[in-house]
């Protein structure tokens, strides 16, 4: 095991592409979220990190535009979009596939709701189905595909709707251990190769570290943050990395954080 510490990589933006100022939430008098600020640059990686319940999903929610908050003001590319939905796009832990349609008239659906002709999507969409995995599958009906392509499939329709900035809600909470850990694998590879600005909620520390370039720790309801901790491993990460020492102790410190909170 490697117990040197080791140097970031990443060709990060300078500019906040998504900003968080004080944003505050609540349900019938029930405080959720409490006063959250945040920012992500262009091309990172963030993931909110929290016990079950504590109001990730809320906060996504706001971000993605359906819902506005109470308090404070979300900006995205250097615009206040507080309830404005279209900036991002959305991934939940569902894969909310159509069933009728196959994979690729499903991965186009945003754009042909673009006003795109369906040749043209289709053109565009081709060369994605290698890189998603699901090179072969385009005629297939979502039934006939396994969990983890399911997501994939999924994953592709939310990276076609926004190409720039993605939102993943626990995207593989629904998966089996293996398939969701050979996912997280893929999906750190993937995130690096593409450039793109992730900001993904989960509920597993390994999750967090292995495909995350900073993490956000979230407390109980009325959620805040905690504490954030920047990941100084570089990126893509393998499933290899989390029995070495500087993987492990990222872990246990979020482990503490965690801990502390009440989590």
């Amino acid at each position: 095991m490697n117990s040197s510490p080791v140097k970031h990589q990443s060709s990060l933006g300078t500019e906040s592409i998504i900003r968080l100022s004080e944003v505050v939430k609540g349900f019938a008098g029930l405080d959720v979220i409490d006063g959250i600020s945040l920012s992500l640059k262009r091309g990172e990686v963030l993931a909110l990190l929290g016990p079950s319940g504590c109001g990730k999903s809320t906060l996504m929610h706001l971000v993605a535009g359906l819902d506005h908050p109470d308090s404070g003001e979300i900006v995205i590319g250097g615009e206040l979009v507080n309830g404005e939905t279209g900036r991002v796009g959305y991934m939940h832990q569902k894969d909310l596939l159509l069933p009728w349609k196959r994979v690729m008239a499903n991965v186009t659906i945003p754009l042909r709701l673009k006003g795109m002709s369906k040749a043209e999507a289709e053109r565009i969409a081709a060369p994605l189905f290698g890189p998603f995995g699901l090179e072969g599958f385009e005629e297939y009906y979502p039934s006939q595909l396994s969990g983890g392509m399911r997501q994939r499939a999924a994953l592709m329709r939310t990276y076609l709707y926004r190409r720039d900035i993605m939102l993943l809600d626990e995207p593989f909470g629904a998966l089996d251990a293996i398939t969701r850990e050979r996912l997280q694998d893929w999906l750190s590879g993937l995130i690096s190769a593409l450039n793109t600005t992730v900001l993904m909620v989960t509920h597993d520390i390994d999750e967090a570290i292995l495909i995350a370039d900073r993490v956000m720790v979230m407390s109980e309801k009325p959620s805040r943050i905690l504490e954030e901790e920047e990941i100084p491993l570089p990126r893509p990460r393998s499933r290899e990395m989390v029995m070495e020492d500087d993987f492990l102790r990222v872990k246990r410190r979020i482990y503490s954080i965690l801990r502390s909170g009440g989590a």
